[in-house]
């Protein structure tokens, strides 16, 4: 188990191939720093990974708008990002209504600093929220009231390599 955070959700599967190939575990924690709050939104864009209640997969790409961020931190523990129409699926919130559960890969690709948040996703007409994401149907809530034990934000370093 992390040794930084010792509810953190893992899989056997993780503890396994750690052990395996001898790696160490990632550091994670629950909270958003102001350095983080601000890294997440000023990122031009970010991913987004959820799942229906049959565990199929679905990911997507979520962009910021002119003058509007991506994703905004509301405090230490909160992220909220907006849902625009797009093509009308509604894949990835309907799935957030079907399985909570939410994967959020944030990348800079000049950097190479990618961060992860794994937790529990709510959906959200609060009317506040949407003042911020002008146009925005609706927001996504990251991490949910009742489930911050699983919040992980995994800073990486990516090595970066001349093509």
């Amino acid at each position: 188990m992390n040794g930084t955070d010792p509810q953190r959700h893992e899989s056997h599967g993780e503890e396994l191939l750690r052990e395996r190939f001898s790696t160490p575990d990632v550091s994670a924690t629950a909270t958003i720093s102001d350095s983080v709050a601000h890294y997440l939104e000023s990122l031009d864009f970010f991913f987004i990974a959820t799942s229906n209640r049959q565990g199929e997969c679905n990911s997507s790409y979520r962009r910021k708008r002119e003058g509007v961020p991506a994703v905004k931190v509301l405090d230490d523990r909160t992220i909220i990002f907006p849902d625009y129409a797009g093509n009308g699926s509604f894949r990835s919130l309907g799935n957030i209504l079907d399985n909570p559960h939410i994967g959020m890969l944030f990348m800079d690709l000049h950097t190479g600093i990618r961060m992860r948040v794994n937790d529990d996703a709510k959906i959200s007409e609060d009317p506040g929220w949407l003042k911020i994401f002008p146009g925005s149907l609706q927001t996504a809530k990251v991490p949910s009231e009742k489930s911050t034990s699983r919040t992980a934000l995994c800073p990486f370093l990516t090595n970066r390599r001349s093509l």
